[in-house]
């Protein structure tokens, strides 16, 4: 037996792994080990009632859509199919209808939160699943807490008719993979409900590259028509990360 060996067999596993993610800068090496560590994910049931009871107390209060209002009253389609992918109670829904209230406004949410919303939020529509088709697909924050962002990216660009609009994302120079520590009045905003700890909770989070994200718009047939930088505060051992808002325009639009 080696030295190396039998070092192994004296020293705990869980220590070993603590010690590789530290040197790694608190890095896991998948998505499945992170998810473990955290053992949260963002299905949790006590982060999605807080979610829905935390948006139904603050219904009259919408969020800023920025770009994303921009882009849906530059396409002068008043009726306008809206896909939100991971938006919550519908923080950006309620300021985008008021502007344009013919939209179909749909946010795609796990089932957890779905079942809890039910018709609560109408006329803001939910489903689990991605729809076939929209004119606008939209995503804030929610890439870097997916286990698959790729899929759901290729899944956004054949669903889009129009415009694919990422914002609030994490980019790196390379994928990391990590465990996000925060608390429950974090997610969502407004006032907070009653019968709530300010509880820890860990997600699985992951650094993206953003080239890798263009090139998939590309092949997809989606040209950057926008880009807004963001900044981001960096994990410990990540200087360059950044954010940036990403507008994609179908290729084919861009010629009419």
């Amino acid at each position: 037996m080696s030295v190396r060996q039998a070092l192994r067999q004296l020293v705990p596993p869980a220590l070993t792994e603590r010690l590789r993610r530290r040197r790694r800068g608190g890095a896991y090496p998948s998505w499945d080990a992170a998810r473990k560590a955290a053992g949260e994910t963002y299905d949790a049931d006590l982060v999605n009632r807080f979610r829905v009871e935390r948006g139904a107390l603050n219904k009259a209060v919408g969020g800023e859509p920025g770009i994303l209002l921009l882009t849906a009253l530059l396409l002068g389609k008043p009726d306008v199919r809206i896909v939100d992918f991971g938006g919550n109670t519908g923080d950006h829904a309620r300021a985008v209808l008021a502007r344009l209230p013919q939209a179909q406004y749909t946010v795609v949410e796990n089932p957890t939160l779905v079942t809890l919303a039910g018709a609560r939020f109408a006329p803001i529509r939910f489903a689990n699943a991605i729809p076939p088709a929209c004119d606008i697909f939209f995503s804030s924050c929610t890439l870097q807490y997916l286990d698959d962002p790729r899929g759901v990216m290729r899944a956004a660009f054949a669903s889009a008719a129009h415009a694919c609009i990422f914002v609030r994302n994490a980019f790196a120079e390379s994928e990391t993979i990590r465990v996000q520590t925060s608390h429950l009045y974090e997610n969502g905003s407004g006032a907070v409900p009653g019968g709530f700890a300010n509880s820890v909770v860990r997600y699985p989070h992951r650094t993206m590259v953003e080239q890798e994200v263009i090139a998939i718009a590309r092949e997809c047939g989606f040209e950057l028509g926008a880009r807004l930088y963001e900044p981001l505060t960096s994990w410990p051992g990540t200087d360059d990360l950044h954010g940036a808002q990403l507008v994609f325009l179908r290729k084919s639009a861009l010629s009419v």
